[in-house]
C-alpha cells in the first residue's frame, strides 16, 4: 500500500484515481505550511519530486511531437514495466487500451493495431527460432 500525503486547496485543477489500494493524508494548507516552516526539508523534498515531474513532462511533450506511435507506445510500456515490478507479484502494466491510447496521445484503434503487429512480430520470430 502506498502513502500520499498532500496540502488541500479549496480548487484543484485535476483529480486522481487510485490503481491499487493507497491511503492518503490530507492537510489544509495552514497546517502543512506551519509544519514546512518547523521542517524546512519538506519543501525541498517537494522542490526536487517537482521538478522531477516536469522533467518527465518535458520529455513526453517531446515524444508526441517527434515520435512515430510504435515507439511512444515502447517508451510508455516499458516504463509502466518498471513501476508496475514487483518481486512478490510479478510484471504488470495495469491498464486498458484505451488508458494506454490516452497516455500515448492516440487512438484506441491505433493502440490495438500497434500491440497485434508487436504480437505477431513476436510470434514469427519464435516460430523462426523453432526451425533453425
Amino acid at each position: 500500500m502506498q502513502i500520499w500525503i498532500c496540502a488541500v486547496h479549496l480548487r484543484s485543477l485535476c483529480s486522481a484515481r487510485a490503481i491499487e489500494p493507497s491511503c492518503l493524508l490530507a492537510w489544509d494548507i495552514g497546517t502543512f505550511d506551519a509544519f514546512a516552516s518547523r521542517f524546512p526539508q519538506i519543501l525541498r523534498n517537494d522542490t526536487n519530486i517537482l521538478g522531477e515531474r516536469l522533467r518527465v513532462l518535458q520529455y513526453r511533450f517531446r515524444d508526441m511531437a517527434t515520435e512515430p506511435v510504435p515507439q511512444r507506445l515502447s517508451r510508455l510500456l516499458l516504463s509502466l514495466l518498471e513501476q508496475g515490478t514487483d518481486a512478490t507479484r510479478g510484471i504488470s502494466v495495469g491498464r486498458s487500451q484505451e488508458e494506454l491510447a490516452h497516455m500515448a496521445g492516440t487512438t484506441i484503434s491505433t493502440i490495438s493495431r500497434v500491440l497485434c503487429d508487436r504480437a505477431s512480430l513476436a510470434s514469427s520470430s519464435r516460430s523462426a527460432r523453432r526451425y533453425l
